[in-house]
């Protein structure tokens, strides 16, 4: 079967049902989201679909404007350079690419909503601009309707790597949190290691019950968390679960755990604005960590407690 063959004609609106979906922009973030995409879709035994959104306003140089359809240009020849490198990854998988045009951010969110999950290059853009051009990545994973993973731009599959850590701030919605995680290692044969970290607002509090009360808080910590752990872990008993409990900043902790895990999965806010959905934890972790984050949204995750997160199947 020819490249050509096995693309969809890009300028069509069809719907993504279900598979592995990955937002590329030509760019070296998006070729490692892009290959992270074709190893997850082949795991998964599932459908790629690899999705670029052209700009649809017109950029105006002082010499040469560009023109709409220079654009669509352009997001051809991207799709037509990924279609060639799933093909030399992974020649028989079955792989689709389509073309939409508009904003980015809310075009890849429409996606996920028909997608198991969005894959996209790590947050790169930096803080100071991003005030002035906001944040494709952080976007998304803000908004998104299914798990997004976020994939740095030195990722390469390493099959040492057999750890998922998961984040766990919030107890509110811990199990469908851990249900998903659990889920999502024992689909991936690898154990799983649940980080709780705490600190007290105030600094001056904290220092003192760093001195004084750290080893009673900790204790009271994981007695809160273990149960919850155990909850999760009944319909995968054979995936072997480590909890961590620290005192200490929870993007730092993370951060480290990053560079000897194969995925960090942290759960999306529920409550507060749109803005602050996804947290200071996450959207530092989008630009910092050393592995593939997941972002999971709350009612993904809760639907992860009722079944499997792999996907032989059209949507998750």
């Amino acid at each position: 079967m020819t490249v050509e063959s096995r693309r969809r004609e890009p300028d069509m609106d069809d719907e993504l049902v279900g598979g592995v979906v990955v937002g590329t922009d030509g760019s070296a973030q998006g070729g490692a989201a892009l290959e992270y995409g074709v190893r997850e879709a082949q795991r998964r035994g599932t459908s790629l679909t690899v999705v670029h959104v052209a700009t649809d306003y017109v950029p105006v140089a002082p010499m040469m404007p560009l023109v709409p359809e220079d654009l669509k240009a352009l997001g051809r020849t991207i799709l037509d350079e990924a279609l060639q490198t799933v093909t030399g990854l992974v020649p028989e998988l079955d792989v689709r690419t389509v073309l939409r045009s508009g904003a980015a951010v809310p075009e890849l969110v429409r996606v996920s909503a028909e997608a198991s999950v969005l894959v996209l290059g790590h947050e790169m853009t930096p803080a100071w601009q991003r005030l002035f051009t906001g944040a494709v990545t952080v976007g998304v994973a803000e908004q998104a309707r299914c798990p997004v993973v976020t994939v740095p731009t030195a990722w390469e599959p390493a099959a040492a790597r057999r750890e998922v850590v998961v984040g766990l701030k919030s107890l509110e919605h811990a199990p469908g949190l851990l249900s998903h995680a659990v889920a999502t290692a024992a689909d991936r044969g690898s154990s799983l290691t649940v980080v709780h970290t705490w600190e007290l607002p105030v600094r001056y509090d904290d220092i003192i019950v760093r001195r004084t009360h750290e080893t009673d808080w900790n204790r009271a910590a994981r007695d809160r968390v273990v149960p919850l752990v155990e909850e999760a872990r009944a319909s995968h008993p054979e995936v072997e679960v480590a909890v961590r409990v620290e005192h200490a900043q929870a993007a730092a902790v993370l951060r480290n755990a990053s560079a000897s895990c194969e995925l960090l999965v942290l759960g999306r806010r529920t409550r507060g604005p749109a803005v602050l959905h996804l947290g200071g934890t996450g959207r530092a972790l989008l630009h910092a960590a050393e592995c593939p984050v997941e972002i999971v949204p709350p009612v993904r995750a809760e639907e992860q407690a009722r079944r499997p997160v792999h996907a032989h199947e059209t949507s998750s």
